[in-house]
């Protein structure tokens, strides 16, 4: 599959500042992916973001984009010369001009039919009847379309999304980012998404990349990140899990739950066994699994969470079942946990 873009041994550090923020960045996305790159505030997601864009120099490393090298270490093509749409945070649109104005504004510079090109796009993200409305005059929802609009415009080898969605409520946001991720799929265009919202990287993204103190740790499907995390950092950040203590021989984990096949390439010695809450189901006591004590019952309409501690180690294992509270603070309880169980070196 050809690469649409190719980031290798990328670095970056502020003006004036000695330590990088971006630490030897390396990454592939292929044409027509769909590519989100999550970590915490102040990982670097957002340095990365300006430096692909052209906004921010990196210090070393290269980036390619659809086969042309637009960084090569301290130097780089221009911002407006990288052909790369953004969508940002803040839609930041020209309060002087209609939606239509808005879309075409970078066509005229490059000589692209400009009537027909905007039609089209506003038909493609579904507000075509808001073509001659002002900024101001738009929802929030209806400005990240037009947003994102203007960034398909010149028909761009790659489109950034700086969380385009944090703004939105709950709700919206949701429908929206369906939505838009269903527009670049049926464009065939590649893009990249920075977020803090695991819920919106996992729904959204083919492939997530976790990023964490400028260094990209894990890289794989969704499915990859969240059931196979490769470290416990990964684990606690992607979701929410319990990590419960254990040990491995080499070809047995032991620990709480019991006695488990060790995966071939865990290190032997101190392990740590990734519980999801989803795994674990509360029963009433006397059922085989672990006899715990509910700490605390959170529910939240569609589902309940409990906290329970582990009689025998006093260890917290969260459990998430569908439907009203069924225990209460303080009862005596069992944790069945599934058997497909993952673990991460301790």
């Amino acid at each position: 599959m050809t690469s649409a873009l190719t980031v290798s041994g990328l670095s970056a550090r502020y003006p004036g500042s000695a330590a990088s923020v971006l630490h030897e960045i390396t990454l592939d996305v292929p044409e027509g992916e769909l590519l989100a790159v999550l970590g915490p505030s102040g990982c670097g997601k957002s340095t990365l973001l300006r430096v692909l864009a052209g906004l921010m120099p990196a210090t070393a490393g290269t980036v390619d984009l659809a086969g042309r090298r637009v960084v090569d270490g301290a130097s780089g093509v221009a911002p407006e010369h990288r052909n790369i749409g953004l969508v940002p945070q803040d839609p930041s649109l020209f309060p002087h001009l209609d939606v239509a104005a808005n879309v075409g504004f970078g066509l005229r510079a490059r000589r692209r039919p400009v009537p027909e090109r905007v039609t089209e796009l506003l038909d493609v993200v579904g507000i075509p009847e808001l073509a001659h409305r002002r900024p101001d005059e738009l929802s929030g929802g209806q400005a990240q379309r037009v947003s994102l609009a203007r960034a398909l415009a010149p028909n761009p080898d790659l489109v950034l999304l700086d969380e385009p969605f944090s703004a939105l409520d709950a709700t919206l946001r949701l429908r929206l980012r369906g939505e838009i991720r269903g527009i670049l799929a049926a464009r065939g265009a590649t893009g990249l998404l920075v977020t803090h919202d695991q819920d919106e990287a996992l729904s959204t993204a083919d492939r997530v990349a976790i990023i964490n103190a400028g260094r990209i740790i894990q890289c794989g499907t969704p499915q990859e990140v969240y059931s196979r995390p490769e470290t416990a950092w990964v684990a606690g950040f992607v979701g929410t899990c319990s990590l419960l203590r254990g040990s491995s021989d080499g070809t047995t984990v032991t620990s709480l739950l019991g006695r488990t096949p060790a995966p071939p390439s865990l290190p032997t010695g101190e392990v740590l066994v990734v519980v999801r809450p989803e795994q674990v189901r509360v029963l009433g006591p006397g059922q085989p699994g672990v006899d715990a004590v509910v700490e605390a019952v959170e529910y939240s309409g569609h589902s309940t969470r409990y906290v329970l501690r582990a009689e025998a180690t006093a260890e917290e294992i969260t459990a998430r079942e569908l439907g009203p509270a069924r225990f209460v603070a303080g009862e005596r309880v069992v944790g069945a946990v599934s058997e497909q169980l993952h673990v991460v070196a301790g």
